[in-house]
C-alpha cells in the first residue's frame, strides 16, 4: 500500500513540474520523462480556426483528432452536429468537412 501511494506522490509530483515546463517539452527530473502535449492540437491549415471554434468549444480535442474518418463519415458527423446547434456558417461547412477528412482522415 504505501508503494502505491508513493508511487502516485511521484506521479503528482512529475505532473506538477511538467505544467511548470515549456509546452511540449520533455521534464527534466529524476524519474520516468513525462512528455508535455502541445497546447494546440488543431494542425493548421485553411479550416484549422473553424475547427477550433466549433468543435473545441463542446468537445476534448482527442475526441476529433483520434476518429480517423471519412469524408462522408464527416460530412455526416458535421451534420449531426449542426443538427445539435453546432455554429457553423453554411460557407464554412464544405472547409471545415474538408480540413476535418484532410487532418484527420484515416490517411493523414
Amino acid at each position: 500500500m504505501c508503494a502505491v501511494l508513493a508511487l502516485a506522490g511521484a506521479v503528482v509530483a512529475q505532473v506538477g513540474l511538467a505544467s511548470e515546463q515549456a509546452v511540449g517539452q520533455v521534464a527534466a527530473s529524476s524519474g520516468p520523462e513525462l512528455v508535455v502535449p502541445a497546447a494546440d492540437p488543431w494542425p493548421e491549415g485553411e479550416g484549422s480556426e473553424i475547427a477550433r471554434r466549433a468543435c473545441h468549444d463542446c468537445h476534448d480535442p482527442i475526441v476529433i483528432t483520434a476518429s480517423r474518418l471519412t469524408a462522408a463519415q464527416w460530412s455526416a458527423r458535421v451534420d449531426a452536429m449542426l443538427a445539435k446547434g453546432a455554429k457553423v456558417e453554411d460557407e464554412e461547412i464544405d472547409v471545415l468537412i474538408d480540413y476535418l477528412a484532410t487532418r484527420f482522415g484515416p490517411n493523414p
